[in-house]
């Protein structure tokens, strides 16, 4: 619960502070929850190169700036359209698609749509987290299930989903609502 408050201000604050296409790099977890940004004129992209991740920015003299994708020393970073990335533990630069109680993220190339997310076939699968810095697992009704706790509502249709990105990714986004909507519910009781 504590992670998805921390997101949800953080988030908050980032697109206050991304609304002028600021991108860059958070070196760690709490540089993000501070909204700590190691900022760049330019996101240039991420390169896949023999196994390695690179990410590339200009500075404000135009001057390239590489950076390995590596996850002992940067959490993840911001590029185009304020997407962020989380840097994963086998150093793979992975887009956030869903946020909450539970985390969804696709490959460094997913595209995301009105109503779908679409990946390139021979990238990486996608991956799921508890919060935003829990461990990352890749994305199967399986993990899934392990993250939904028994006694929700909701546990019976994380077992009807498919195991298929676009129906996890959907029950990801409708569990998140309702944990924030119950969250908001058991706030306003208590005030």
């Amino acid at each position: 619960m504590k992670y998805a408050i921390t997101f949800c201000m953080a988030l908050l604050f980032a697109t206050a502070i991304f609304s002028q296409e600021k991108v860059g790099i958070f070196k760690t977890f709490k540089d993000f929850q501070n909204g700590k940004l190691e900022a760049y004129e330019e996101y240039e992209g991420t390169m896949h190169i023999m196994g390695n991740f690179k990410v590339t920015f200009r500075d404000k003299t135009g001057k390239k700036q590489k950076f390995d994708v590596d996850a002992k020393r940067m959490w993840g970073y911001v590029g185009t359209d304020n997407r962020i990335f989380r840097v994963d533990q086998k150093d793979r630069p992975c887009v956030i698609i869903a946020a909450g109680e539970i985390f969804a993220y696709g490959n460094y190339s997913t595209q995301l749509g009105e109503e779908t997310a679409s990946m390139t076939a021979n990238q990486f699968p996608p991956q799921i987290s508890k919060g935003p810095n829990g461990e990352m697992v890749t994305m199967t009704k399986k993990h899934l299930l392990e993250l939904v706790p028994k006694a929700s509502p909701l546990y019976e249709d994380a077992k009807n989903c498919r195991n298929n990105m676009n129906e996890l990714v959907d029950f990801i986004n409708l569990y998140n609502h309702e944990m924030q909507k119950a969250k908001e519910k058991d706030t306003s009781s208590k005030n």
